[in-house]
């Protein structure tokens, strides 16, 4: 409601798998949009960091976060809360 009235829209990106997503957060009403992107395989992956200048180290599948930012993105921990200093 806050958001409609200050006509604010908040963008919130996570590295979860859906599954693994709070159900509550999912509802109907809670978000306007939700979208997922899988992970890039190798000749989509080598062609978005081609297209940024960049070479990819290793032949494998790519989440856009290890294109852009250039780090390993494995399953994050439970424990950690907050940004990583991206």
């Amino acid at each position: 409601m806050l958001a409609d009235f200050l006509r604010l829209q908040i963008i919130c990106t996570i590295n979860y798998r859906t599954a693994d997503i709070d159900h509550a957060l999912l509802r109907p009403g809670l978000l306007m949009c939700h979208l997922v992107f899988e992970r890039l395989n190798l000749i989509e992956a080598a062609r978005l960091a081609a297209s940024l200048g960049k070479n990819l180290p290793e032949a494998r599948d790519y989440s856009l976060a290890e294109i852009f930012y250039g780090k390993k993105c494995d399953a994050p921990s439970r424990s950690h809360i907050g940004f990583d200093g991206v």
